[in-house]
């Protein structure tokens, strides 16, 4: 299966009179093994831009992944290594998966992701994520939590180093409109950068046919 996706999004900061917009597309080639041991790869760029700012990024990833079954629940673990580029400047990634769907509890997803030291760039170095979904009251309803360490920066000759929390909440309201409310806390050694913030926002899944 070949699949893609876009996404298009504006944020303003009435406080600082301060606009964000970001856009990206991505294509993947999936499901290419009619066993139950795959090889995907996936290709994205995106762009996120200021008013002082233009910053693009490109990701190139290659996922090995296999499925089985236990006695009590279905699994699937994966490896996917990325590499990224910024500015001119690539990073190599590698992420650990396992994701399970275990009968009427739900799916059960736990993620590590490690990347190596970009000096002069501020790139994510470490990260754990999890995640729960079920169907709650009739509707897919998901909650992940995540964290990652990001090294490497720089601010007027210091290093700068941040570690940022991130918490979702998401709920399909139809078969195509998901909504989600999020709360990110950063925390940088720069006091600068440290900051919290709250997101609402909708997705739209798309055609299907």
């Amino acid at each position: 299966m070949l699949s893609s996706s876009a996404q298009l999004g504006y944020r303003h900061s009435p406080r600082h009179d301060i606009g964000v917009s970001e856009s990206s597309f991505g294509a993947c080639l999936r499901y290419t093994s009619d066993s139950w041991t795959y090889v995907d790869g996936c290709l994205s760029n995106s762009r996120k831009q200021t008013d002082l700012t233009d910053t693009t990024l490109q990701t190139q990833t290659v996922t090995l992944g296999h499925l089985f079954d236990s006695a009590f629940a279905s699994h699937e673990v994966s490896v996917a290594l990325s590499r990224q580029s910024k500015e001119g400047v690539d990073q190599n990634l590698i992420r650990l998966n396992a994701r399970n769907l275990i009968g009427a509890i739900g799916a059960i997803d736990v993620g590590l992701t490690l990347g190596e030291k970009v000096e002069g760039s501020l790139r994510q170095t470490s990260g754990v994520d999890f995640g729960y979904g079920a169907i709650v009251f009739g509707r897919p309803t998901r909650l992940s939590l995540g964290y990652t360490e990001e090294t490497g920066g720089s601010f007027f000759g210091q290093d700068r180093s941040d570690q940022v929390l991130v918490t979702q909440l998401s709920r399909n309201v139809s078969q195509n409109i998901r909504v989600f409310v999020n709360y990110e806390d950063r925390q940088s050694n720069r006091s600068a950068f440290s900051r919290e913030s709250w997101g609402f926002g909708f997705e739209y899944l798309g055609f299907r046919w």
